[in-house]
């Protein structure tokens, strides 16, 4: 693969953005872009500014200007930036953020739609129960019932949601659309019209650019130690300092690897992989690396190792 930029111009970039996903797209959008094209992306097209924000060598100026971008999304990218954190160290870790304060997020109106259509869809075919409800982050089932008309009308006409909701929204949709044992299931095309290519593309757009980090395990979707002695408080969790080049070689790994292939000795080893994958890729500026990072990395990692 080349180095140095391959995409030439914003209309370049933008119609690899748009291009369905597969290894090839994945491959041309690591690439790196010439200074120009990123400054031409932001004025033109506002939908690719996280994937601007999100590239160690933009430059500090431009990430200052989408530091305050309408899209929460393109802030977290920021706040993420590796290059960014060197001049701001004290702005990063926007998953400690109130996850109760209204956000903004840059949507498509089809994108919005299907978040509508999977937060009603749970009044009509399916089969939640009091626990599931709880454990999709509602105090009960019908308080699922009620927040998710709620969360839809706003998501609808364009309001600001808490990152909660956000992620209830999103969670509540996945559900929806895939479950046909307690979901719509196979009934999903016949009650909303959206077919399941059509809903899972729009369900990928959507996953990319909601930020979730900081409400799952933390808002809801984690239960109490019940042992004696031990409050939901005693909980811990783990603050690694990872070098980043040991990062990006975990990252880029865990993305292409098939994790079923993978021996294991017991299923939370999978789990703790794709949990990890999950971290790396919406709570760092990881995701945004191109091929020559990765590169680099390697050879970062494997030198003086001796195997």
């Amino acid at each position: 693969m080349e180095n140095g930029p391959v995409i030439d111009s914003a209309d370049e970039f933008k119609q690899w953005w748009d291009a369905p996903l597969s290894l090839e797209q994945v491959q041309a959008m690591r690439q790196p872009i010439a200074e120009s094209v990123l400054r031409d992306l932001v004025e033109r097209y506002p939908e690719c500014r996280a994937d601007v924000a999100a590239r160690r060598y933009t430059p500090v100026d431009l990430l200052a200007r989408l530091r305050t971008d309408d899209d929460e999304w393109t802030q977290w990218r920021v706040r993420t930036n590796e290059r960014w954190l060197a001049d701001h160290p004290d702005d990063g870790e926007p998953w400690l953020d109130d996850p109760e304060t209204p956000i903004q997020l840059r949507l498509t109106e089809d994108e919005r739609n299907l978040l509508r259509f999977g937060l009603m869809e749970w009044g009509g075919p399916t089969n939640a129960t009091e626990e599931l409800a709880v454990a999709m982050g509602f105090a009960s089932l019908a308080d699922l019932y009620d927040q998710t008309k709620r969360i839809a009308k706003g998501i609808m006409a364009g309001q600001p949601q808490t990152r909660t909701d956000w992620t209830r929204a999103l969670l509540a949709t996945e559900i929806v659309f895939a479950s046909n044992v307690v979901g719509s299931g196979r009934d999903w095309n016949i009650t909303t019209g959206i077919v399941d290519d059509d809903a899972l593309a729009l369900l990928r757009g959507i996953q990319n650019k909601v930020p979730t980090g900081g409400v799952l395990g933390t808002v809801f979707g984690s239960r109490p130690d019940r042992r004696p002695g031990r409050q939901p408080e005693d909980l811990r969790r783990v603050h690694l300092n990872l070098w980043r080049s040991d990062a990006v070689v975990l990252f880029d790994w865990l993305m292409t690897v098939d994790l079923d292939s993978i021996p294991i000795t017991h299923s939370a080893e999978k789990q703790a992989l794709a949990d990890l994958l999950a971290r790396l890729e919406h709570e760092t500026d990881i995701r945004g690396v191109t091929q020559e990072e990765i590169d680099r990395a390697r050879d970062d990692v494997a030198r003086d190792m001796g195997w």
